[in-house]
């Protein structure tokens, strides 16, 4: 038999109607329901102590609330009170001052370093401030900011000035001086240093990286290319390089290609030809300090 009883929610004392089963079990347990949701067992647990409830204060707010012991560590009654404390928190004092380009007054943190009002003001300042400037590579004069350390006029000549080797490029092969050869010349790895050994040894005279070319390839896109080594001797420039499985740097061995076809005396000499040709002729035991020949003990002739 169905009956009906009228409850009121402990926390907003809405009335509600349940009709129960006294034989169901599962019905019956719902005439013990004290609130009409959830949202509000939640708000009348925080507000009112309970047998697993702790007393707590509000860190923002100051207000007393609740919480089951198991949150006993919580600081604060809400998420807004959490917000707006922490907002409190990272909020710093602010001043009024004068911008040092236009005079206007703006408003600024108190331990900022800002000068000026807006960004215009920020350029115009700036550009007051220069100094005279001369490109290392095409060698043009122009303004430049005070504070501007640039070598290079722009990234043509900065790409010309790295292929020149004039930049260093960060790598973690063997790039360094080497201790045996010249001290002005920085090789990029430790073959480039061998051939360089193998042509002393032979008393052939080299020059390292004498010349940047700027080439169009058939797409016409533009290349800075700087062949390894030029034997004056031979009017011949040659390039070292290792075979990579993955066709990496393939793009030296084109521009290679256009050098030839613009009439350059030019050949690429691959490392694994090299030192076979070396162990043939007798010479990879013979010429001093072949890094190929012990890797490891030769880092000691490498300073950056």
């Amino acid at each position: 038999m169905n009956k009906i009883k009228i409850i009121n929610c402990k926390n907003c004392n809405k009335k509600e109607e349940i009709e129960y089963n006294i034989k169901d079990q599962s019905s019956l347990a719902r005439c013990k329901k004290q609130y009409c949701s959830k949202e509000c067992k939640k708000q009348y647990l925080k507000k009112n102590w309970s047998k697993n409830s702790v007393k707590l204060t509000c860190n923002n707010c100051k207000e007393t609330y609740f919480k089951p012991k198991s949150l006993a560590n919580s600081k604060f009654c809400s998420r807004q009170c959490q917000n707006s404390h922490q907002a409190n928190k990272n909020k710093k004092k602010r001043i009024k001052v004068n911008c040092d380009e236009c005079n206007k007054i703006f408003t600024k943190i108190f331990d900022s370093k800002q000068k000026y009002c807006s960004l215009k003001c920020s350029a115009a300042s700036k550009k007051s401030e220069t100094k005279s400037f001369k490109c290392d590579i095409c060698n043009c004069e122009k303004l430049i900011n005070v504070n501007d350390k640039r070598k290079y006029c722009g990234r043509h000549c900065q790409y010309k000035a790295q292929s020149l080797g004039l930049i260093k490029i960060p790598t973690n092969g063997r790039s360094g001086y080497r201790l045996d050869l010249p001290e002005e010349l920085y090789f990029k790895s430790s073959l480039e240093a061998d051939y360089a050994r193998y042509l002393i040894y032979h008393n052939i005279s080299f020059e390292y990286e004498k010349q940047c070319f700027t080439l169009k390839d058939k797409d016409g896109n533009t290349r800075r290319y700087t062949p390894d080594f030029f034997l004056s001797d031979r009017n011949c420039f040659i390039e070292t390089k290792a075979k990579r499985s993955d066709g990496k740097y393939e793009k030296n061995i084109a521009c290679v290609q256009l050098l030839k076809e613009a009439g350059y005396n030019i050949k690429v000499i691959y490392m694994k030809e090299f030192y076979e040709k070396l162990k043939e002729d007798n010479e990879y035991d013979k010429i001093p300090n072949l890094e190929r020949r012990n890797y490891k003990e030769t880092k000691y002739l490498i300073r950056n």
